[in-house]
Protein backbone atom coordinates (compact mmCIF):
# COMPACT_ATOMS: atom_id res chain seq x y z
CA UNK A 1 0.00 0.00 0.00
CA UNK A 2 1.03 3.59 -0.63
CA UNK A 3 2.62 5.15 2.46
CA UNK A 4 0.77 7.97 4.19
CA UNK A 5 2.07 11.48 4.85
CA UNK A 6 2.97 10.64 8.46
CA UNK A 7 5.33 7.93 7.21
CA UNK A 8 6.60 9.70 4.13
CA UNK A 9 5.63 13.37 3.74
CA UNK A 10 6.89 13.29 0.14
CA UNK A 11 3.73 11.43 -0.97
CA UNK A 12 1.85 14.73 -1.08
CA UNK A 13 4.24 16.13 -3.72
CA UNK A 14 4.29 15.47 -7.47
CA UNK A 15 7.44 13.93 -8.91
CA UNK A 16 9.26 17.11 -9.95
CA UNK A 17 8.53 18.92 -6.68
CA UNK A 18 9.60 15.83 -4.72
CA UNK A 19 13.15 15.79 -6.14
CA UNK A 20 14.74 18.59 -4.04
CA UNK A 21 13.14 17.23 -0.86
CA UNK A 22 14.40 13.72 -1.66
CA UNK A 23 17.89 15.13 -2.25
CA UNK A 24 17.67 17.04 1.04
CA UNK A 25 16.69 13.85 2.86
CA UNK A 26 19.62 12.06 1.21
CA UNK A 27 21.94 14.83 2.38
CA UNK A 28 20.71 14.49 5.94
CA UNK A 29 21.13 10.71 5.74
CA UNK A 30 24.71 11.16 4.56
CA UNK A 31 25.38 13.58 7.41
CA UNK A 32 24.00 11.03 9.90
CA UNK A 33 26.24 8.40 8.37
CA UNK A 34 29.33 10.51 8.92
CA UNK A 35 28.28 11.92 12.30
CA UNK A 36 25.48 9.89 13.92
CA UNK A 37 24.17 12.64 16.17
CA UNK A 38 20.65 14.03 16.42
CA UNK A 39 19.10 10.67 15.59
CA UNK A 40 15.36 10.33 16.05
CA UNK A 41 12.78 7.56 16.12
CA UNK A 42 10.82 9.47 13.46
CA UNK A 43 11.62 11.66 10.47
CA UNK A 44 8.07 12.12 9.25
CA UNK A 45 5.63 14.97 8.93
CA UNK A 46 7.01 18.43 9.77
CA UNK A 47 10.50 17.02 10.31
CA UNK A 48 10.64 16.86 6.53
CA UNK A 49 8.15 19.57 5.66
CA UNK A 50 6.78 19.37 2.10
CA UNK A 51 5.00 22.70 2.52
CA UNK A 52 8.28 24.60 2.73
CA UNK A 53 11.20 24.78 0.27
CA UNK A 54 13.79 22.06 0.75
CA UNK A 55 16.77 23.38 2.80
CA UNK A 56 19.45 24.43 0.33
CA UNK A 57 22.29 23.13 2.51
CA UNK A 58 20.70 19.70 2.79
CA UNK A 59 20.05 19.59 -0.98
CA UNK A 60 23.70 20.47 -1.59
CA UNK A 61 24.67 17.71 0.84
CA UNK A 62 22.61 15.19 -1.13
CA UNK A 63 24.23 16.24 -4.40
CA UNK A 64 27.69 16.12 -2.82
CA UNK A 65 27.06 12.63 -1.38
CA UNK A 66 25.91 11.38 -4.79
CA UNK A 67 28.95 12.91 -6.49
CA UNK A 68 31.31 11.46 -3.87
CA UNK A 69 29.83 7.98 -4.28
CA UNK A 70 30.00 8.21 -8.07
CA UNK A 71 33.63 9.38 -7.84
CA UNK A 72 34.51 6.52 -5.50
CA UNK A 73 32.93 4.02 -7.91
CA UNK A 74 34.88 5.46 -10.84
CA UNK A 75 38.14 5.31 -8.85
CA UNK A 76 37.49 1.72 -7.72
CA UNK A 77 36.70 0.60 -11.26
CA UNK A 78 40.02 1.95 -12.51
CA UNK A 79 42.29 1.22 -9.55
CA UNK A 80 40.82 -1.40 -7.21
CA UNK A 81 38.10 -3.51 -8.85
CA UNK A 82 37.46 -5.54 -5.72
CA UNK A 83 36.16 -2.41 -3.99
CA UNK A 84 33.66 -1.69 -6.76
CA UNK A 85 31.15 -4.41 -5.78
CA UNK A 86 30.58 -3.20 -2.19
CA UNK A 87 30.34 0.35 -3.48
CA UNK A 88 27.64 -0.77 -5.91
CA UNK A 89 25.85 -2.33 -2.91
CA UNK A 90 26.10 0.97 -1.02
CA UNK A 91 24.94 3.03 -3.99
CA UNK A 92 22.09 0.68 -4.90
CA UNK A 93 20.75 0.51 -1.36
CA UNK A 94 20.95 4.27 -0.98
CA UNK A 95 19.23 4.85 -4.32
CA UNK A 96 16.37 2.47 -3.56
CA UNK A 97 15.60 4.15 -0.24
CA UNK A 98 16.20 7.74 -1.37
CA UNK A 99 12.71 8.36 -2.87
CA UNK A 100 14.48 9.57 -6.01
CA UNK A 101 13.20 6.65 -8.10
CA UNK A 102 10.19 5.34 -6.18
CA UNK A 103 8.40 6.38 -3.01
CA UNK A 104 9.45 4.32 -0.01
CA UNK A 105 7.68 3.66 3.26
CA UNK A 106 9.53 6.60 4.86
CA UNK A 107 11.19 9.81 3.75
CA UNK A 108 14.30 8.81 5.68
CA UNK A 109 15.07 6.36 8.46
CA UNK A 110 18.14 5.28 10.38
CA UNK A 111 17.60 1.67 9.24
CA UNK A 112 18.17 2.83 5.66
CA UNK A 113 21.83 3.39 6.56
CA UNK A 114 22.60 -0.26 7.30
CA UNK A 115 23.39 -1.55 3.79
CA UNK A 116 25.11 1.65 2.57
CA UNK A 117 27.30 1.61 5.68
CA UNK A 118 28.11 -2.08 5.21
CA UNK A 119 29.04 -1.45 1.58
CA UNK A 120 31.20 1.56 2.37
CA UNK A 121 32.98 -0.21 5.23
CA UNK A 122 33.70 -3.25 3.05
CA UNK A 123 34.93 -1.07 0.19
CA UNK A 124 37.23 0.81 2.55
CA UNK A 125 38.65 -2.43 3.95
CA UNK A 126 39.31 -3.74 0.45
CA UNK A 127 40.73 -0.47 -0.85
CA UNK A 128 43.27 0.04 1.94
CA UNK A 129 46.78 -1.20 1.13
CA UNK A 130 48.17 -4.12 3.11
CA UNK A 131 50.47 -1.72 4.96
CA UNK A 132 48.68 1.61 5.14
CA UNK A 133 50.44 4.79 6.35
CA UNK A 134 50.66 5.05 10.14
CA UNK A 135 48.10 7.88 10.21
CA UNK A 136 45.36 5.66 8.73
CA UNK A 137 45.04 3.19 11.65
CA UNK A 138 45.15 6.12 14.06
CA UNK A 139 42.37 7.89 12.16
CA UNK A 140 40.22 4.74 11.94
CA UNK A 141 40.83 3.98 15.61
CA UNK A 142 39.76 7.49 16.57
CA UNK A 143 36.62 7.18 14.47
CA UNK A 144 35.81 3.82 16.06
CA UNK A 145 36.17 5.28 19.55
CA UNK A 146 34.04 8.30 18.69
CA UNK A 147 31.30 6.27 17.04
CA UNK A 148 31.45 3.71 19.84
CA UNK A 149 30.82 6.47 22.35
CA UNK A 150 27.91 7.80 20.31
CA UNK A 151 26.48 4.29 20.07
CA UNK A 152 26.70 3.83 23.84
CA UNK A 153 24.98 7.18 24.37
CA UNK A 154 22.26 6.30 21.85
CA UNK A 155 21.74 2.97 23.59
CA UNK A 156 20.65 4.84 26.73
CA UNK A 157 17.69 6.26 24.80
CA UNK A 158 16.36 2.75 24.24
CA UNK A 159 15.98 1.89 27.93
CA UNK A 160 12.21 2.46 27.84
CA UNK A 161 9.60 3.75 25.42
CA UNK A 162 9.47 6.96 27.44
CA UNK A 163 13.22 7.61 27.16
CA UNK A 164 13.17 6.80 23.44
CA UNK A 165 10.30 9.19 22.73
CA UNK A 166 11.80 11.97 24.84
CA UNK A 167 15.05 11.57 22.93
CA UNK A 168 13.08 11.73 19.68
CA UNK A 169 11.38 15.03 20.50
CA UNK A 170 14.71 16.51 21.59
CA UNK A 171 16.23 15.57 18.24
CA UNK A 172 13.11 16.30 16.15
CA UNK A 173 10.76 18.63 18.08
CA UNK A 174 8.51 18.94 15.03
CA UNK A 175 7.79 15.20 14.84
CA UNK A 176 4.08 14.52 15.39
CA UNK A 177 4.76 10.81 15.82
CA UNK A 178 7.39 11.44 18.49
CA UNK A 179 5.00 13.67 20.44
CA UNK A 180 2.30 11.01 20.19
CA UNK A 181 4.81 8.51 21.57
CA UNK A 182 5.51 10.88 24.47
CA UNK A 183 1.76 11.09 25.09
CA UNK A 184 1.35 7.32 25.22
CA UNK A 185 4.35 6.92 27.53
CA UNK A 186 2.99 9.63 29.85
CA UNK A 187 -0.42 7.94 29.86
CA UNK A 188 1.17 4.62 30.79
CA UNK A 189 3.01 6.36 33.64
CA UNK A 190 -0.25 7.84 34.95
CA UNK A 191 0.61 11.40 33.90
CA UNK A 192 -2.67 12.43 32.25
CA UNK A 193 -1.77 16.12 32.12
CA UNK A 194 1.56 15.41 30.42
CA UNK A 195 -0.19 13.07 28.01
CA UNK A 196 -2.68 15.76 26.98
CA UNK A 197 0.04 18.37 26.46
CA UNK A 198 1.86 15.94 24.14
CA UNK A 199 -1.40 14.95 22.40
CA UNK A 200 -2.20 18.55 21.60
CA UNK A 201 1.30 19.10 20.25
CA UNK A 202 0.96 16.03 18.02
CA UNK A 203 -2.34 17.11 16.43
CA UNK A 204 -1.16 20.71 16.11
CA UNK A 205 1.75 19.44 14.02
CA UNK A 206 -0.36 16.95 12.05
CA UNK A 207 -4.09 17.79 12.16
CA UNK A 208 -4.85 14.71 10.04
CA UNK A 209 -3.32 12.36 12.65
CA UNK A 210 -6.47 10.33 13.35
CA UNK A 211 -4.86 7.86 15.74
CA UNK A 212 -3.70 10.69 17.99
CA UNK A 213 -7.16 12.31 18.01
CA UNK A 214 -8.82 8.99 18.81
CA UNK A 215 -6.48 7.64 21.47
CA UNK A 216 -6.18 10.97 23.25
CA UNK A 217 -9.98 11.13 23.44
CA UNK A 218 -9.71 8.28 25.92
CA UNK A 219 -7.26 10.28 28.03
CA UNK A 220 -9.77 13.13 28.14
CA UNK A 221 -12.52 10.70 29.11
CA UNK A 222 -10.33 9.37 31.92
CA UNK A 223 -9.94 12.92 33.19
CA UNK A 224 -13.71 13.36 33.35
CA UNK A 225 -14.09 15.71 30.35
CA UNK A 226 -16.75 13.88 28.28
CA UNK A 227 -17.59 16.77 25.97
CA UNK A 228 -14.01 17.37 24.85
CA UNK A 229 -13.38 13.63 24.70
CA UNK A 230 -16.32 13.18 22.31
CA UNK A 231 -15.10 16.07 20.14
CA UNK A 232 -11.68 14.46 19.79
CA UNK A 233 -13.18 11.03 19.09
CA UNK A 234 -15.50 12.38 16.39
CA UNK A 235 -12.66 14.37 14.83
CA UNK A 236 -10.81 11.09 14.35
CA UNK A 237 -13.87 9.61 12.63
CA UNK A 238 -14.26 12.60 10.34
CA UNK A 239 -10.70 11.97 9.24
CA UNK A 240 -11.34 8.24 8.67
CA UNK A 241 -14.95 7.02 8.97
CA UNK A 242 -13.78 3.47 8.27
CA UNK A 243 -11.45 3.23 11.28
CA UNK A 244 -12.84 0.45 13.49
CA UNK A 245 -10.56 1.37 16.41
CA UNK A 246 -11.82 4.96 16.32
CA UNK A 247 -15.43 3.71 16.49
CA UNK A 248 -14.55 1.53 19.46
CA UNK A 249 -12.89 4.46 21.20
CA UNK A 250 -15.95 6.62 20.56
CA UNK A 251 -18.04 3.86 22.14
CA UNK A 252 -15.83 3.93 25.24
CA UNK A 253 -16.14 7.72 25.47
CA UNK A 254 -19.93 7.62 25.09
CA UNK A 255 -20.28 4.83 27.62
CA UNK A 256 -18.28 6.76 30.20
CA UNK A 257 -20.48 9.77 29.49
CA UNK A 258 -23.52 7.73 30.52
CA UNK A 259 -24.91 7.17 27.00
CA UNK A 260 -24.95 3.36 26.69
CA UNK A 261 -27.32 3.12 23.72
CA UNK A 262 -25.13 5.40 21.60
CA UNK A 263 -22.04 3.56 22.84
CA UNK A 264 -23.55 0.23 21.76
CA UNK A 265 -24.17 1.65 18.28
CA UNK A 266 -20.53 2.76 18.05
CA UNK A 267 -19.27 -0.66 19.16
CA UNK A 268 -21.59 -2.33 16.62
CA UNK A 269 -20.16 -0.11 13.88
CA UNK A 270 -16.61 -1.12 14.89
CA UNK A 271 -17.54 -4.81 14.71
CA UNK A 272 -19.25 -4.34 11.34
CA UNK A 273 -16.10 -2.74 9.96
CA UNK A 274 -13.80 -5.37 11.49
CA UNK A 275 -15.59 -8.58 12.46
CA UNK A 276 -12.40 -10.00 14.05
CA UNK A 277 -12.04 -6.99 16.38
CA UNK A 278 -12.29 -8.91 19.65
CA UNK A 279 -12.11 -5.88 21.92
CA UNK A 280 -15.06 -4.18 20.22
CA UNK A 281 -17.05 -7.43 20.17
CA UNK A 282 -16.41 -7.88 23.89
CA UNK A 283 -17.37 -4.28 24.65
CA UNK A 284 -20.58 -4.66 22.66
CA UNK A 285 -21.50 -7.97 24.30
CA UNK A 286 -20.83 -6.68 27.82
CA UNK A 287 -22.73 -3.46 27.19
CA UNK A 288 -25.76 -5.28 25.78
CA UNK A 289 -25.70 -7.69 28.71
CA UNK A 290 -25.57 -4.74 31.08
CA UNK A 291 -28.43 -3.02 29.31
CA UNK A 292 -30.58 -6.13 29.59
CA UNK A 293 -29.77 -6.24 33.29
CA UNK A 294 -30.17 -2.45 33.60
CA UNK A 295 -26.62 -2.27 34.95
CA UNK A 296 -25.08 -0.38 32.02
CA UNK A 297 -22.31 -2.93 31.36
CA UNK A 298 -18.65 -2.03 30.98
CA UNK A 299 -16.39 -0.88 28.18
CA UNK A 300 -12.65 -1.25 27.74
CA UNK A 301 -10.14 0.59 25.61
Amino acid sequence: PRPGPLDNPLVVLPGAARLPHALAAAGRQAAHLLAPVGLSADYGWRVIDPERPAPALAVAGGLLAAAALAGALAWAWRRRRAAAAPLVLAAGAALLTSNLLVLGDAAMADRFLLLPLAGLATALAVALPARPPAAVPLLLGGMALAWGGLTARRHLAFRTTATLMRAAVRAAPDSARAWYGVARAAEDAGDAEGALVACRRAVDLAPFYGQAWSDCALTLADRGDPGEAERWARTALRLDPGDALAWNNLGVVLHRAGRPAEAAAAFARAVALRPDFDRARRNLAELRAGLRGAGGGSANR
